[in-house]
């Protein structure tokens, strides 16, 4: 039986990761902490584990593997708390507000001998494996162009105690970027990028849509559109949308439309298809039995971060961003 814990739990995609655990008979729930207690009470309630006031106290219960969901400025601290007393931490990204931060955080793991994975969850869409299978085999020729739109309801990424200074491109981007790189196996050497506060109503603090350029080091561009579009009566969480050229060919890739439309009071999509954080989970689950290191790895984490900052700095600044290789 694997034990694991839950340190935090401000993620909107926390119940949704407890239900996928819940449901495993080779999975135990130790427990969950969370800065704000009634939360964690709450979550205890529901699924029947139990709630403990700090983190820490999770961390002696001798856990296989703990899952941080806590807001991004509590994440390095929990990450540094797990260091060496658990062999594997699955984070949400990114993994703290600054890149000081996560290289600490992922240094101090790395001293005692601590995985963490980040939870870019994009990559495990089964019509992504397929795109990226296209793409490795050469099938679009040389790839000229990438067009991304990533989509989602700000109450997905932002936690109600994050107001001002929130950014779309912050909690987005991280994801895009990687599956960027992850997709056509390189890297991302210059960024131009333009946000936007309140384009969508609510707190003239919150940069709620941000659109990035982006120069490859195969010769490519891509350009990403990432924001809190979606309103909450949206029948799905979040959207993404792709369209590749090449100079063999062009493809379009809707990852989220493996939906069944279903009617009650309001409407919303019912997915048929393998849900990417549900598979995420498994694989992860399935290093954490083989004791083996899953991917992708911290340091794939902080290269997200770093495109991603510099994303926001060009931003303020209204200019190119070089990245160093």
């Amino acid at each position: 039986m694997m034990r694991m814990g839950l340190l935090g739990a401000t993620s909107a995609r926390t119940r949704q990761i407890l239900r996928i655990l819940a449901a495993r008979p080779d999975v135990d729930i130790v427990g969950v902490s969370d800065s704000l207690p009634a939360r964690a009470q709450a979550l205890s309630a529901e699924f029947g584990i139990t709630p403990f006031p700090e983190a820490g106290e999770i961390l002696t219960q001798g856990v296989d593997a703990v899952i941080i969901g806590a807001e991004p400025a509590a994440r390095p601290a929990l990450i540094r708390l797990a260091a060496g007393m658990t062999p594997y931490v699955l984070c949400d990204i990114p993994l703290s507000p600054t890149l000081e931060e996560t290289t600490a955080a992922l240094a101090a793991c790395e001293t005692h001998g601590t995985t963490v994975q980040p939870a870019l969850y994009l990559r495990y869409a089964p019509v992504m494996h397929t795109l990226k299978r296209v793409l490795d085999e050469g099938r679009l020729g040389q790839v000229l162009s990438v067009k991304i739109i990533y989509h989602g309801k700000r109450s997905m990424d932002l936690p109600e105690s994050e107001t001002a200074g929130a950014s779309a491109i912050f909690y987005r981007g991280p994801h895009i970027v990687d599956l960027l790189c992850w997709l056509l196996d390189t890297e991302i050497t210059e960024v131009y990028a333009q946000a936007g506060a309140a384009l969508l109503g609510g707190n003239p603090g919150i940069e709620d849509a941000g659109m990035l350029s982006l120069n490859l080091a195969n010769g490519a561009y891509a350009t990403a559109d990432v924001s809190w579009a979606l309103p909450e009566a949206y029948p799905a969480p979040e959207n993404l949308k792709l369209e590749i050229i090449g100079d063999a060919g062009s493809i379009r890739v809707d990852a989220f439309r493996q939906n069944v439309d279903l009617h009650t009071t309001s409407t919303r999509w019912v997915n048929w298809g393998t849900d990417p954080l549900a598979e995420m989970l498994r694989q992860f689950l399935d290093a954490v039995t083989a004791r083996r290191s899953p991917e992708p790895d911290g340091q794939v984490a902080l290269r997200a971060q770093v495109i991603v900052m510099a994303a926001r700095q060009s931003s303020t600044r209204g200019t190119p961003v070089k990245l160093r290789q």
